[in-house]
């Protein structure tokens, strides 16, 4: 599961940069993650499962990674910056599908 999740971050790391008009969907994308963070929460503290601890860990990173996705189209002052939060939001939305994945076991 771990290269999975690897296999992931390394193909959005060298995704190409987004299209300008892509670059501003952060509001989206973070909107997006926040959602799939609220529903990974809820299956982790409803699981009894053994990877409930990689679950919880999981969940915390994608809960910073939306916080720095945050951050970045706060302080946006070029293309650039929307684009890394597109990529912190996408990469948020990939731990917390991790967590509902290993919660869900």
């Amino acid at each position: 599961m771990r290269r999975v999740v690897l296999a992931v971050l390394v193909a959005l790391a060298w995704a190409p940069a987004p299209h300008p008009a892509a670059a501003y969907s952060c509001p989206l994308l973070i909107k997006e993650a926040d959602d799939l963070i609220a529903r990974a929460e809820a299956a982790v503290h409803k699981s009894t499962a053994p990877d409930r601890a990689a679950a919880e860990r999981a969940l915390a990173e994608a809960r910073r990674w939306v916080a720095e996705a945050r951050k970045d189209h706060e302080g946006a002052r070029a293309k650039a910056d929307h684009a890394a939060a597109v990529r912190k939001a996408k990469i948020a939305k990939a731990y917390a599908d991790e967590a509902q994945v290993l919660a869900e076991r």
